[in-house]
């Protein structure tokens, strides 16, 4: 199956927000950086609960993790890269595959990423 990348590039900026653009897909990219909200302090918070011993045993977790997700997909998907996602999922053939391509910070890099939710 052939593949196409989706490459999204993301820096904190300041402790409050990030910087986010697309470097390639197959509907365009987005060249000059979108900022973000983006608390530093918070996304911490997130990557120390995936840290604890049990965090997959907390009461009301469902909910907790869709709030993560949430808050992931404000910092990687604003709607200008979501609308880059979307047209680039229409352009692709049914059988091919859209791999999404993460370039993050250090800052960035060591959160649960696959819990990101996007509010459509």
């Amino acid at each position: 199956m052939p593949t196409a990348e989706f490459q999204i590039r993301a820096w904190p900026k300041d402790q409050t927000h990030a910087q986010v653009l697309v470097h390639s897909s197959p509907a365009g990219d987005i060249c000059k950086p979108l900022t973000v909200p983006c608390d530093l302090r918070r996304l911490a918070d997130v990557r120390n609960l995936f840290q604890t011993n049990g965090w997959f045993m907390q009461p009301r977790l469902e909910h907790q993790l869709v709030d993560i997700g949430h808050q992931l997909a404000e910092v990687l998907l604003p709607r200008p890269v979501y609308a880059l996602l979307s047209s680039s999922l229409q352009i692709i053939a049914p059988e091919d595959i859209l791999r999404i391509r993460l370039c993050l910070d250090p800052e960035l890099i060591d959160l649960p990423w696959e819990y990101l939710y996007a509010r459509t």
